[in-house]
């Protein structure tokens, strides 16, 4: 029986890398991680980055190693870092280095709209094959961008990645049945992965202490395409856990950020979220992880599902200290990446993937 595998897009901060180091060994064999190094931060008092580059990227390599155990490599976009590259050294040279330094490997995630340098740099590390990212935006340019990497298909995984998506809608799942079909059938490309998100970019409009549902529609897409790929191969799923694709800057000094509990199942994603952080703080995650654990939601699961979900348990149950907003994005990530991969397992008994 073929496994459906998973590609995850995470962005590289410690709540994400630190949740993979707390997964079950048979979860970690089911995925494999896209990563997105999100640009240096900035410090909006003195107009400046708050690092340099290198200093940013330090402990990549040590992270990586630490919180990635399995010998196969993980795919890197860097793309917000492109504009601190020259054309003979980029952050893409750096990281690959570092890890390599720590026995990692890695695959650039290169796009049509990637500048010369960042395709340069690509050029410079494709000892582990390259994946290319494609959008609705950027599929005319794609046949250009096989030309300037002039690589064998087997070395490409391709990632067609709509981002934000509002609905599965007919329309959007007939083009990307359309897409998978065509791409499947023009080259044996190494692997074909089919990404999208419908977590949504902020939590207004969601409803203060009680259970609320947005539906996995990343996860109904890419279900209609592998079920009607009758002859063709059929996609890796991919999804953005507990993030939207949209990456926000905004100035921490007017941010008012929300206490939330982050969880899903198979259809939805699913929010228990409470009162500012702000003169409110972090001790109401009791209260709110009481109100989840009470729920059909969270009992079809149980504490014993995963390391996150014991975490909201004992939460409940007043065991654990309040948490951090740090925390509770890992447990979050802890629960995702667990039922995504058992989904997944689950779907492989009874249509098997073609990849």
């Amino acid at each position: 029986m073929s496994l459906h595998h998973y590609y995850p897009q995470l962005r590289w901060k410690p709540a994400e890398y630190e949740s993979l180091m707390q997964l079950d060994q048979t979860i970690i064999s089911g995925f494999t991680p896209i990563l997105t190094i999100l640009d240096i931060d900035w410090d909006y008092e003195n107009d400046c980055y708050k690092k340099s580059l290198s200093s940013y990227l330090s402990d990549f390599g040590a992270n990586l190693a630490a919180s990635w155990t399995p010998i196969r490599p993980v795919l890197l976009d860097l793309k917000y870092l492109d504009k601190h590259g020259s054309s003979r050294n980029h952050p893409l040279d750096m990281c690959i280095n570092d890890a390599r330094a720590y026995g990692k490997e890695i695959v650039p995630v290169v796009s049509p709209a990637s500048t010369a340098n960042y395709i340069h740099a690509v050029q410079r590390n494709v000892s582990n094959g390259v994946a290319i990212s494609l959008s609705p935006q950027t599929w005319h340019l794609f046949a250009h961008l096989l030309n300037q990497l002039n690589l064998p298909p087997n070395l490409i995984d391709i990632i067609v990645d709509y981002g934000d998506i509002q609905s599965a809608n007919d329309s959007l799942k007939q083009q990307a049945l359309a897409v998978i079909s065509s791409l499947s059938g023009q080259a044996p490309w190494r692997t074909l992965i089919l990404s999208s998100t419908s977590y949504p970019s902020s939590q207004t409009g969601i409803p203060q202490h009680v259970v609320h549902h947005i539906p996995r529609h990343e996860y109904d897409l890419w279900f209609y395409v592998v079920k009607n790929s009758i002859n063709g191969r059929t996609p890796c799923f991919s999804d953005y856990p507990t993030a939207s694709a949209t990456i926000t800057s905004v100035d921490p000094r007017f941010m008012s950020q929300y206490v939330a509990v982050r969880y899903s199942n198979d259809t939805s994603w699913i929010f228990v979220k409470g009162t500012a952080v702000k003169g409110n703080g972090w001790s109401q995650t009791k209260n709110l992880c009481s109100i989840l654990v009470n729920s059909a939601e969270y009992q079809a699961f149980g504490p014993g599902f995963s390391l996150g979900d014991q975490y909201i348990y004992d939460r409940a149950s007043g065991i654990n200290k309040s948490g951090s907003s740090k925390d509770w994005r890992k447990v979050a990530h802890i629960h995702h990446l667990t039922l995504v991969v058992r989904q997944l397992n689950l779907l492989s008994q009874s249509i098997p993937a073609r990849p």
